[in-house]
């Protein structure tokens, strides 16, 4: 189990542990965008949310939040096409 408060940059293992399994052009994606584990758990939270913008104390996503955040979205409108 990954410590998701770790300001460490996420390696592809610590990704999969905390978003589940992914393609591997995914897992790349989000290696190189130099995001820390707290990063793609505050992501990771923020896509499952069911409510972004209330109570739930969530952190805005900006930064490198925001970049794990969008290749997470395109990753859902992707297998949505399908």
């Amino acid at each position: 189990m990954v410590d998701t408060q770790s300001d460490r940059p996420a390696r592809a293992a610590d990704i999969v542990d905390i978003i589940g399994p992914q393609e591997d052009f995914v897992i790349a994606r989000i290696v190189a965008t130099g995001a820390s584990v707290s990063d793609v758990a505050a992501a990771h939270t923020w896509m499952n949310a069911d409510d972004v913008m209330g109570e739930s104390g969530i952190r805005p996503n900006t930064g490198r939040v925001a970049q794990v955040c969008q290749i997470l979205q395109e990753q859902l409108s992707a297998q949505d096409d399908l």
